[in-house]
Order: C-alpha cells, then sequence, then structure tokens
C-alpha cells in the first residue's frame, strides 16, 4: 500500500499515514472485512457503497458495488467518487446502472462532507488557509481534506456513525440533514461552498494523489454537532418535508406568495451560480406543483418567464427542468432554497417573505447581572485573550495565577477549560514545573497563522533567490558573448590579456 506524506493539523507534524487507515476511519467497519465472510468483524451493520472512475460515468450512474472492505481498498486507486455513507441495499440495473443510493435507504451517516468549489479564474488557498477559514467559522477542523480540480472536499468524520431509520418520519436523517445545512451555511461565509449538492450523496474518493490533510484527532460525536446546530439558531423541523397528504389552502399556494411575484419579475437571473437559472426554475416548478397546478400549466408559464430572461435558457432545458421538479419527491419549494435565491439575486426579502407570528420568550440575562458565567463566555474570553498576545512566537507563556488574575476565572474552572479546548482541538497547551514554571499555551488558529506566514516568507525568499540567480546567469552570459566578440576581433577580453 503506497503511504502518504500528510501534515496533520492538530500539530503540524508530518507523518506517515497509510491510505488503509483512512479509509477504516471513514468507513467505521461497515463493509465486511473478508470477502465471502458469512459475518463480518466489528460492532456495526454492513451494508453497501457505490464507487465511480470519473464524473461521467458517475453522472450516468455507472459504477462498482462494494460489500467487502479488502477489495474496495485493492482497487481505491481506481475511482475518483464514491458514496463515503453506506447503503443498506445497492442493486445494478439491466442497462448495469447503480439503483439503491437514495436517502431513505442510507443505513449509516459516517460523516458529512462539505464541498468547496473556487469560481473560475479565482486562484485556490492554501489547505492551512482552509482549514484556518473553517475554523473560524464553525470551530471544528476537517478529519480530512481531498483535492478536486475546482477545490477541496472537506470531511468531518464521526467518532461513531449513526444508524439511519424509519422511525418518527427518518427522524435522525431530517436531524443530520439540519446539521449538514448548518455546517455549509457557517462556512459560505468565507469559503465558496456549494450549498445545493447532496448532503450525503456522492463525493470524491481518497486516493493516494487526493488527499492532501489528515487528521486523526479530529473526529467528533454527532451530539457535539448536533449542539453547535442548536446554538447556530437552526431547528430541526424547518427541514421537515411537506407530505403529499397535505390539505392545500389558497392563501398558502406557493404562487400566490409575494416572493413568487417578485420573483417572476426578476429578468436577470444567470446561469453559473449555485442559484442559477436551472435551480431558479425548479424552485418555481416546486411552488407549482405544491399549489395544484397542472404539469402543462407550469411548463407555459414558466417558458413565457424564461423568454423575458436577458440570458434565457433553451425551450427544452425548461421543459425538462420543469417535468424533473413533478416527477421528484418534493411536493413544494423549501424555504431555505427560497431564501438563498432571494439573496443572491438581491430581491428584498423583508418585502416578500412572509412575516413570522410574534412569540414571546424568556431571554436570558446579561452578563454583568449574572453571578456566575457560563462555560462558554469563559472560552471566549480565553481564547480572545491568547489572541490578542503580541509576541513573536505562536506560543504564550504565562503562570496559572496570572491567567485567573486577567481573565476572573476560578482555577478549577479555567483547569477543566483547558483540558476540555485541548480536546477540542482548539488550544494546544503543556505545563512547565519549577520555580519559573507556568502554562505555554498556544491557539490552534494562531499556529495555522504562524504556518502560513511562514510558508509564505520562505516563498517569497525562494523566489527573491531565484531571481537573483537568473539576473547573474544573464549578467555572466552576456560577459561571455562580449570576450567572445572581442577575440574573435583580435582584441583582449574584459578579463585581460593572457599572461
Amino acid at each position: 500500500m503506497k503511504l502518504n506524506y500528510i501534515q496533520t493539523a492538530a500539530d503540524t507534524k508530518f507523518v506517515y499515514l497509510s491510505l488503509e487507515t483512512i479509509i477504516k476511519d471513514i468507513l467505521h467497519n461497515s463493509l465486511r472485512g473478508i470477502p465471502n465472510a458469512h459475518y463480518a468483524p466489528g460492532t456495526f451493520k454492513t451494508g453497501m457503497i457505490a464507487t465511480f472512475k470519473s464524473k461521467t460515468n458517475m453522472q450516468k450512474a455507472r459504477g462498482t458495488i462494494y460489500t467487502h472492505y479488502s477489495k474496495l481498498i485493492n482497487t481505491i486507486n481506481q475511482y475518483t467518487h464514491w458514496t463515503p455513507n453506506p447503503y443498506y441495499n445497492l442493486e445494478y440495473t439491466t442497462n448495469a446502472k447503480i439503483y439503491g443510493h437514495k436517502e431513505t435507504r442510507l443505513q449509516l451517516i459516517n460523516t458529512f462532507v462539505v464541498d468547496i468549489d473556487f469560481p473560475q479564474f479565482e486562484k485556490k488557498l492554501s489547505v492551512q488557509e482552509i482549514e484556518l477559514a473553517i475554523m473560524d467559522t464553525t470551530g471544528f477542523v476537517p478529519t480530512i481534506i481531498i483535492d478536486t480540480p475546482k477545490g477541496y472536499h472537506c470531511y468531518f468524520v464521526l467518532d461513531k456513525p449513526i444508524y439511519i431509520s424509519n422511525n418518527n418520519n427518518y427522524k435522525s436523517l431530517r436531524v443530520a440533514k439540519a446539521i449538514s445545512q448548518t455546517l455549509r451555511t457557517a462556512i459560505a461565509k468565507k469559503l465558496p461552498c456549494d450549498q445545493e449538492c447532496n448532503d450525503f450523496g456522492i463525493f470524491r474518493i481518497p486516493t493516494s494523489d487526493t488527499v492532501v490533510s489528515y487528521c486523526s484527532q479530529a473526529k467528533y460525536t454527532f451530539t457535539e454537532f448536533m449542539n453547535w446546530s442548536i446554538q447556530q439558531g437552526k431547528t430541526f423541523t424547518k427541514y421537515k418535508e411537506y407530505t403529499k397528504k397535505a390539505h392545500i389552502v389558497n392563501s398558502f399556494q406557493q404562487i400566490k406568495q409575494k416572493w413568487y411575484k417578485a420573483l417572476y419579475q426578476t429578468t436577470h437571473i444567470i446561469g453559473g451560480a449555485n442559484c442559477g437559472r436551472n435551480n431558479t426554475i425548479f424552485t418555481m416548478a416546486l411552488a407549482n406543483k405544491q399549489s395544484g397546478i397542472s404539469e402543462a400549466e407550469a411548463i407555459h408559464s414558466l417558458v413565457s418567464w424564461n423568454r423575458k430572461l436577458t440570458h434565457p435558457l433553451t425551450k427544452k432545458e425548461v421543459i425538462k427542468t420543469v417535468k424533473s421538479a413533478y416527477k421528484s419527491r418534493f411536493v413544494a419549494a423549501r424555504s431555505d432554497f427560497i431564501d438563498r435565491i432571494l439573496t443572491i439575486w438581491g430581491i428584498n426579502k423583508k418585502e416578500t417573505l412572509p412575516t413570522k407570528a410574534i412569540i414571546f420568550r424568556k431571554h436570558k440575562k446579561k452578563r454583568a447581572d449574572r453571578r456566575y458565567s457560563h462555560s462558554t463566555e469563559w472560552e471566549k474570553d480565553l481564547i480572545t485573550y491568547l489572541d490578542k498576545q503580541n509576541t513573536s512566537q505562536s506560543y504564550f507563556f504565562s503562570s496559572k495565577k496570572e491567567l485567573t488574575e486577567k481573565l476572573g476565572i476560578p482555577e478549577r474552572t479555567l483547569d477543566r477549560l483547558l483540558k476540555r479546548l485541548k480536546q477540542e482541538n482548539k488550544i494546544i497547551f503543556t505545563t512547565k514545573a519549577g520555580r519559573n514554571g507556568g502554562l505555554i499555551i498556544a491557539t490552534v488558529k494562531k499556529l495555522l497563522q504562524t504556518i502560513i506566514r511562514t510558508k509564505k516568507q520562505t516563498k517569497t525568499k525562494i523566489q527573491i533567490c531565484k531571481k537573483q540567480i537568473t539576473q547573474q546567469t544573464i549578467h555572466i552570459n552576456r560577459k561571455k558573448e562580449r570576450n567572445y566578440l572581442l577575440t574573435k576581433q583580435g582584441r583582449y577580453p574584459i578579463l585581460g590579456p593572457p599572461t
């Protein structure tokens, strides 16, 4: 097995890691370990995954189904895409296509994956800059980062996978989808994150050439992700889909709402964006579907709207998109998609989206009015204090007594906080014993900033050296050429006459 030379985000040390270790971390023994074995080792039920040799094959659903871990490892470098979250059952159709990779057939969720795509002609950020941006927006470090032609795929691997079942209308799946959407929305604040792709679909596969970062310690529990998502203000009921048995009331028909009318009057929508013409037509078609409009009427309406656009689609493409919406399992346009389309194309959301009902909530007291502080508040104080320290080194040295006095934090609370932040890969610290001892502490964010800065400085120095060498080479070549001409003319070279 070929070994990769990978830099870990946690401690910035270079280590050799086999591809087999990475695949094991993602799959959690969700495949059989030995071909033709009756039972797979481990505590998890075995499932099936799909792999594809190219993006074209993926789009045509022409791939290979794997149920055995060892077979996958031996052939993994042949593939470009896969389904890291296994399914209960996958099948081949008569046309040798893979059938069955639907969300409701998911068996386990092993990992959340975020697709970062940089626009054309925009320079890709370095891996360290990606990690730093994700840490700033989410507080998490990606377990694995895979290089793609347009950007990166960032894997956030769960410590233990969660099972998907049809209990309570796939509640575990709905919660996981809400977390995935929250993760993408947060990262999109700083990075060009694709928010439209399937939450648990097909992604780039880790191979010997594509893995650019792997941090084995950066694994999180599902509860950690759920609590973080709740803190971001995300409610899990928001993503509950409409049911086909829903009774449609005229006042709640989506095509009669202000957002639909405003969107219908918009003519500057173009392609190439996450919410371009195709996605907009698909969303508007779902609104027609929810409102009880027939497919033929929806096609006529949206073809007319398409003609008004500055850069319209072909009539064939519009019809294809509308038919796709009517055949899909969705029965209404989702509010988060509507909100995103309105935001991207500059439509006033306050005037178009329906106002929410007034709800009275009990608000928490201000910190100044409380006797005790929350652990999250102490965490923010400590991280802010460490980031503000203007030291020449990336780390900060202080005694525990100094920290407790400057932050006003109890010593036991500080000990618990340091331990928790270290487990969460937010800080790195060690203690120095003796009379002049204390804490040597640094935030992972500051360490990454130092790495990026050092790397840029080294790159600049190399470029300067190359430029100087090139200039010296040009000067020497010119001197040799001049001496050759002088010698040919019977004159002495610049170096002087021979002795």
